[in-house]
């Protein structure tokens, strides 16, 4: 699991002040769009986790999905994520580490990897990100949101139900918002706790019951937007930044089935799954990438995107 480090504050404002210019590209058209979208990670979620997640395997059945998406190198939390919300590989950039620092919002900014939330506010619209406190501890809570230029963080103590009744909250509190991340820590933590397969390559019991805290924590986001999923107002975005259970050479100090790094399909491969009233239902032919994530979920809102960015992921 990821965290920021004390030492972000002292050189964001040197990576700001040093960072490339930042260039957008035209806006094109795209086949799909929507007022707000909801962007879903499960921290953890193997892409054969699907059978465990019964409301996300539903929804394949009405989105534009896939179980075999590519993550980053090393498969870890930070760059992972970092790759996601940017539409840039980060780990090319020398990001391979799992704890936030100054270096990395120097790399970020010197180079024009921006999250998604600044193309939000660039394009003048609202972002927020519900998180658990392990991923952005209460006293770095104001640094994460300067840096990543979201306008609403929520970071919760405890699990899936109380992110998801945090989410709901805020999506009742302020319709303003277009575009939300929520980030489950529950199948990451289960991983790292007891394994996210046992000795003979089957999901462990823990992993299996915090993945289904997390789906029953979707569910509940799902009933609160599926009429406006349905209207064409909103799209739901479900997905993972890496899977796990395959860590040889991690070096990490734990057991291989309780970490993950490797290009191993468990490690390596998500889950990704898209619902939007104009999307048709359909398998991706073609293995996507977490870095075309953000850059869709853009083109959904008809923002401009940074130039050098992955591309949306095409839905026809």
């Amino acid at each position: 699991m990821a965290s920021f480090r004390s030492t972000i504050p002292a050189l964001i404002a040197v990576a700001i002040a040093g960072c490339a210019e930042l260039k957008m590209a035209p806006v094109t058209e795209y086949p799909v769009s929507a007022q707000r979208v909801i962007l879903i990670s499960i921290d953890g979620a193997r892409a054969d986790a699907l059978p465990h997640l019964p409301t996300v395997l539903a929804l394949t059945q009405r989105g534009v999905w896939t179980d075999a998406m590519q993550t980053v190198l090393p498969a870890l939390t930070l760059p992972a994520h970092l790759s996601m919300l940017s539409g840039r590989d980060v780990t090319e950039y020398g990001i391979t580490q799992n704890h936030m620092d100054a270096g990395i919002a120097a790399v970020m900014r010197i180079n024009g990897m921006t999250p998604m939330f600044a193309w939000a506010r660039a394009g003048h619209m609202r972002s927020a990100a519900v998180a658990g406190m392990s991923l952005i501890p209460a006293s770095q809570r104001a640094e994460a949101q300067s840096f990543f230029e979201v306008d609403t963080l929520l970071a919760t103590d405890g699990d899936a139900p109380a992110l998801a009744g945090a989410a709901i909250a805020l999506l009742r509190a302020d319709t303003s918002v277009q575009m939300m991340f929520i980030h489950f820590p529950d199948a990451d933590f289960a991983g790292h706790s007891y394994g996210w397969i046992d000795g003979t390559s089957v999901h462990t019991p823990a992993y299996r019951a915090a993945l289904s805290r997390v789906d029953g924590a979707i569910a509940s986001i799902w009933n609160e937007i599926a009429a406006s999923v349905d209207a064409g107002h909103t799209a739901l975005i479900v997905t993972a930044d890496h899977g796990g259970g395959h860590g040889v050479g991690c070096n990490t100090g734990e057991a291989p089935t309780f970490t993950h790094c490797s290009a191993h399909p468990g490690d390596h491969l998500v889950p990704f799954v898209l619902v939007a009233r104009d999307a048709a239902p359909r398998r991706l032919g073609i293995e996507p990438t977490t870095t075309q994530v953000g850059p869709t979920v853009g083109a959904l809102l008809g923002l401009p995107i940074p130039e050098r960015t992955a591309p949306p992921i095409a839905l026809r």
